[in-house]
């Protein structure tokens, strides 16, 4: 666990040109701490299989959750990481690779999944 996460939900998105899914992750930090882009690679990467590790990260305040505690993802998957008419208020950053971590998403960041160019390993 991330010493700077209080909780957690990951749902996947689809990458328009990758061929399925990719993770997503929607992180609620604990009071007072900022986002670490290369501590959460660190730990994503410590904890997970490669292939489970999300590509896509969203701060947000809080997060939804069901009348069983569960977290709602339905909404987090539609707006995904933005496009198609869904606008993302929150930060959201996007794994660069293992070294570089978790970066601010930046348009380009689809087609380089989708050619393979990213994440580096």
């Amino acid at each position: 666990k991330d010493p700077n996460v209080e909780e957690s939900t990951v749902y996947g998105v689809e990458v328009e040109g990758a061929g399925g899914k990719a993770g997503m992750a929607a992180i609620q930090l604990k009071e007072g701490k900022e986002f670490d882009g290369k501590q959460l690679a660190q730990t994503v990467y410590e904890h997970l299989p490669a292939y489970a590790v999300p590509l896509f990260v969203r701060v947000v305040d809080s997060l939804e959750k069901t009348a069983t505690f569960k977290s709602k993802k339905v909404d987090l998957r539609k707006q995904a990481y933005g496009g198609d008419g869904e606008e993302i208020e929150d930060p959201l950053y996007v794994l660069a690779g293992k070294e570089d971590g978790y970066v601010p998403f930046y348009p380009e960041y689809p087609k380089e999944v989708a050619s393979g160019a990213r994440p580096k390993g």
